[in-house]
């Protein structure tokens, strides 16, 4: 039975059925050599209609294709476990979850896989960052995400379960995409996050090996005010599995905190500094 792949010359429509199948692990604890052979991934969040309808912030849920011999398989599902309170009253850039990441092979769910915990945070400037905890499903601890502070930037830490630094995001604010965010323009603009592996040796020795891009909103997604994103990944050309995870955990970290809207906050379209 063929995976279901999204189509590779228009990532963001439809699924439809590949003839290059690969082979599909049936045991959750496999699911890293799948992994091992992607070198990218698309993350769409799912448009959620009762969150359209009423304005209340429901948990977000994404799901993750893998980017396997230039074809794209659904493979995990990505859904937020949060409290009503903190979704809708507490700003989506502090708010605490658990995401619960299932594998999702041809749409079958084979059950959790891996969970990101994320604790509330009142970040301001250098204190209290946020974090994200990257874990497996038998407690093996992959890694974490963190943010440290950057005076008009966008900066994401990617460490490894040995506490090593091994990729970070550093791009500027000073960009239409984020100075506009509260237009129109802000929506639909596409934004570049460059991947910079860190040399262990000189950690102030950074090299582009890799890309997140947030795919701008389309115009009916824009039209209803819907706060799903689309992501496009490359992955770093010798990262492992367990980094891979944790770059997509960093997409994640992204989304929540510069391009979610919490629900019945006006405010939350302003640009959000570093703080």
């Amino acid at each position: 039975m063929d995976p279901r792949v999204l189509n590779n010359s228009n990532m963001s429509v439809g699924l439809n059925m590949s003839s290059q199948t690969p082979q599909i692990q049936q045991n959750r604890d496999d699911v890293m050599n799948l992994l091992a052979q992607a070198s990218g991934c698309l993350i769409q969040q799912r448009m959620e209609l009762f969150e359209i309808i009423t304005g209340c912030e429901t948990k977000n849920i994404y799901d993750v294709a893998l980017k396997i011999n230039n074809s794209f398989y659904t493979t995990f599902k990505c859904k937020e476990i949060s409290s009503c309170w903190c979704r809708n009253f507490c700003p989506s850039e502090k708010r605490e979850f658990l995401m619960d990441i299932k594998y999702t092979p041809n749409g079958v769910d084979f059950g959790s896989w891996a969970f990101i915990e994320r604790p509330f945070k009142c970040s301001c400037y250098c204190c209290c960052r946020p974090e994200m905890k990257v874990s497996l499903r038998n407690g093996q601890y992959i890694g974490s995400v963190t943010e440290p502070w950057g005076c008009c930037q966008v900066m994401i830490d990617i460490i490894n379960g040995q506490n090593q630094l091994k990729y970070q995001i550093d791009r500027t604010f000073c960009e239409t995409a984020f100075l506009c965010k509260k237009s129109c323009y802000g929506d639909i603009a596409s934004v570049d996050f460059p991947l910079l592996a860190v040399d262990p040796m000189n950690p102030s020795n950074r090299m582009p090996d890799g890309i997140i891009v947030r795919k701008g909103r389309d115009l009916l997604t824009t039209f209803i005010q819907s706060d799903a994103d689309n992501f496009d990944v490359v992955f770093p050309k010798f990262a492992s599995p367990q980094e891979k995870l944790l770059i997509i955990s960093a997409v994640l970290m992204l989304d929540f905190r510069y391009f979610e809207e919490s629900g019945r906050r006006d405010d939350s379209k302003n640009l959000r500094l570093n703080i």
